[in-house]
């Protein structure tokens, strides 16, 4: 049995990917959004596969002292992760700013993978074979990059992200 964190499980590709490594008797560690997807996922999942293990946290991707809290409440509970499955999307029609001055779908598909990722190393480090999966799609062919350099109307260096 692995331990696997998946981030935006509760549709599409990351729904699939959540029932068919349930079904496998994986653990399974599930990030959404609000209780309400957690929920639904967890009743999809569990009618795919019955003796389902499912953990889920709630967290924003656009937030990143929520995906900070997430990765400190799963460093407080489990001792390894095997797969990371950064899944979770999200396409705007504007551009939108969170509320630490980043645009958003640069937060949302970038900045919060990462900041979760990093804060979750010590976990895949001590699996024998862990495996970071990053999920992307052609969505990036609607938008321009331009976007993404945008802080608070303002275009920035990358440097200055970190």
């Amino acid at each position: 049995m692995e331990t696997i964190l998946i981030t935006g499980a509760n549709s599409g590709v990351g729904l699939a990917t959540a029932t068919a490594l349930a079904r496998q008797d994986n653990r399974l560690i599930l990030l959404v959004r609000n209780q309400q997807k957690a929920n639904e996922t967890k009743a999809k999942i569990l009618k795919a596969a019955t003796k389902a293990s499912l953990d889920f946290y709630l967290v924003d991707l656009t937030d990143l002292a929520s995906v900070k809290k997430a990765a400190d409440d799963i460093k407080g509970i489990y001792t390894s992760i095997d797969r990371l499955i950064n899944n979770a999307g999200y396409s705007p029609v504007g551009i939108t700013f969170t509320k630490d001055g980043y645009e958003k779908s640069f937060a949302a598909n970038h900045l919060g993978h990462f900041v979760l990722t990093m804060n979750l190393l010590g976990l895949l480090k001590a699996s024998v074979e862990s495996r970071v999966i990053n999920v992307s799609s052609s969505a990036h062919a609607f938008g321009k990059a331009e976007r993404f350099l945008k802080k608070q109307h303002q275009t920035i260096r990358y440097a200055s992200l970190w």
